[in-house]
């Protein structure tokens, strides 16, 4: 490990520390063949977790077909997936997720929460994404912070596209973020919204 990899570590135990209230499960599905991606995301995933008492990694008995699914939080009831390895910029979305899971509702922002409240029934939300997106991360924050907010109602899903090409294909998505609401093709919709924007499409769109 370089002098800069140690940095980051230490900081992130730091943060960790500070910040981590509740335990928090990192439920990994590999894939069938348990291939690359998956070992890498897991090794990953085992680093995180021993930067805090507070974390754990499993090893789910179901497998996926094509890439690794990572569910953080199911022990406390949240339904919070990521589809793929978050590397890259999407590393960030998972380190928010991890926080904001182990500090409950309480901790998300009162405009987002009351938004996610808003929902008229359950939904199930899944961006699409890359590692390389620069616009994406804050995108998957306001999804993690639905799932936080209201998980009785809120299914969140982060979609790397090249971890899923085929599905991603299937849905005709050319450009990233990409949100699609309760897996309809028809509620696509490409671009970085605004939390009002986006909140309103999600209700006319369940």
């Amino acid at each position: 490990m370089d002098a800069q990899e140690e940095k980051i570590k230490l900081e992130l135990a730091k943060a960790f520390k500070d910040t981590l209230t509740r335990d928090v499960e990192l439920m990994l599905l590999p894939d069938k063949d348990f291939g690359e991606e998956s070992t890498d995301l897991k090794e990953f995933l085992e680093q995180i977790a021993s930067l805090s008492p507070k974390l754990s990694v499993h090893i789910g008995d179901k497998t996926t077909e094509v890439g690794p699914i990572l569910k953080v939080g199911e022990n406390l009831g949240y339904h919070l997936e990521f589809w793929g390895a978050p590397s890259g910029l999407e590393v960030q979305s998972l380190i928010k997720a991890i926080v904001l899971a182990s500090q409950g509702p309480e901790a998300v922002l009162e405009n987002i929460a009351k938004g996610a409240g808003e929902f008229p029934k359950p939904v199930e939300l899944t961006l699409f994404a890359t590692t390389t997106c620069p616009y994406c991360p804050s995108s998957a924050f306001f999804l993690i912070s639905f799932a936080v907010a209201s998980k009785e109602k809120v299914h969140s899903k982060i979609v790397m596209t090249g971890s899923f090409p085929e599905l991603t294909k299937s849905f005709g998505i050319q450009s990233v973020p990409a949100l699609v609401v309760d897996g309809k093709k028809e509620t696509l919709k490409t671009g970085v919204m605004p939390l009002p924007e986006l909140i309103s499409y999600i209700k006319s769109s369940i």
